[in-house]
């Protein structure tokens, strides 16, 4: 979840309104609220009893990141969220999608469709960063070809990188996509001064690591 989040936090500099598409165990949300520059985060999710029991069972993944004082909850549909934000004028510095794979059901993949992708292209600011968990580019490259395609259609700049998950026992693939900052560019020496600046904390992810996951692209699509 480091790598799911903080590419994207990174390259939107501080954010301050950040999207959590699929809350899911709350892992994403617990590297969201390390940046003291984020003023708001809205999850959304679509299972109300689901995060309830993960509140309550799963908190070595959520570190009790639910009670930070920024977090807004909405259990909705994530398709109807994004046309509802559209009307009512949300802006966001960052979406993060880690919603079911492009390849699982019918219902999940209905989230990676042209309308929804613009949608978020609509709701983003300027500088503005969306990251899109997307499943096996390796395992399913055709549903992760047409998701990538659609990324590509709606956004100037698409960046592809991968890690390799321990407990998948596979690369997961990772689409970032700007208005404008080009996530490829950002130096190591930038990418810590900016978790420095906001007080973040990683395991994993360091300025070095972006640079070598801006270099990884994702396996060979056919």
């Amino acid at each position: 979840h480091e790598s799911l989040v903080h590419p994207a936090m990174v390259t939107a500099g501080n954010p301050e309104r950040v999207l959590i598409l699929g809350t899911g165990e709350g892992a994403a949300l617990r590297e969201v609220v390390k940046y003291s520059s984020v003023k708001e985060i809205v999850t959304v999710d679509i299972d109300y009893e689901l995060i309830k029991y993960v509140k309550e069972y799963l908190k070595e993944f959520h570190n009790d990141s639910f009670r930070d004082p920024r977090v807004k909850e909405v259990y909705q549909d994530a398709v109807d969220y994004v046309r509802n934000a559209m009307i009512t004028g949300e802006r966001f510095d960052v979406v993060i999608m880690d919603l079911t794979d492009p390849y699982g059901s019918e219902i999940g993949a209905k989230v990676y469709s042209v309308d929804v992708i613009k949608g978020i292209y609509s709701m983003l600011n300027n500088h503005g960063a969306l990251i899109v968990q997307a499943g096996s580019s390796f395992l399913f490259p055709r549903e992760y070809g047409v998701v990538y395609d659609t990324v590509k259609l709606i956004f100037p700049l698409v960046t592809e990188y991968q890690v390799w998950v321990p407990s998948f026992m596979y690369s997961e693939s990772f689409i970032l996509a700007t208005k404008g900052v080009n996530p490829v560019k950002l130096s190591s020496e930038m990418v810590d001064e900016v978790l420095r600046i906001n007080g973040v904390k990683t395991r994993f992810y360091n300025g070095r690591v972006h640079s070598a996951l801006m270099t990884l692209g994702s396996y060979n699509r056919t």
